[in-house]
């Protein structure tokens, strides 16, 4: 389970595709950059690593009470390479900056095998190359 700061590039007419620059750090612990934590994991659904019957859902819960993530952001959602952002809404605290971000998705049950869901936070105001926070984890569907 890592987390990784993450820049991507537009190409006029094409896809986005992801430059990555490591950062990591474990589940739930914050490594600092220019003095801010990174933002920590509070909860992943389906768990990291875990094997489920059937899937239909994913789930992240965010703490960012020490982060330098600015008031409005916006937020993607893959799941094996494709977007699913659609299928997501996210909600926040109420208070300025918000320390709790939640982001949850309803899917269609997914196929059996090794899954890979990845979600980012990104200033809203911020151009499609500039860096976002984002968390990627793998879980399995054995079915039945």
């Amino acid at each position: 389970m890592r987390t990784r700061k993450r820049g991507v590039r537009g190409a006029e007419g094409g896809s986005a595709r992801p430059a990555l620059v490591a950062l990591t750090c474990l589940l739930g612990t914050g490594a600092t950059t220019a003095g801010a934590a990174e933002p920590a994991i509070l909860a992943v659904g389906p768990r990291p690593g875990t094997t489920h019957e059937a899937v239909d859902a994913l789930s992240l819960a965010v703490d960012l009470s020490r982060t330098a993530i600015l008031t409005t952001f916006g937020f993607g959602v893959t799941l094996d390479g494709c977007d699913v952002t659609p299928a997501c809404r996210l909600s926040a605290t109420r208070d300025v900056p918000p320390s709790r971000v939640e982001v949850a998705c309803r899917l269609e049950r997914l196929a059996v095998g090794e899954h890979r869901a990845e979600v980012s936070l990104r200033p809203a105001t911020a151009p499609a190359w500039a860096s976002a926070w984002s968390f990627a984890w793998s879980f399995s569907v054995a079915g039945r």
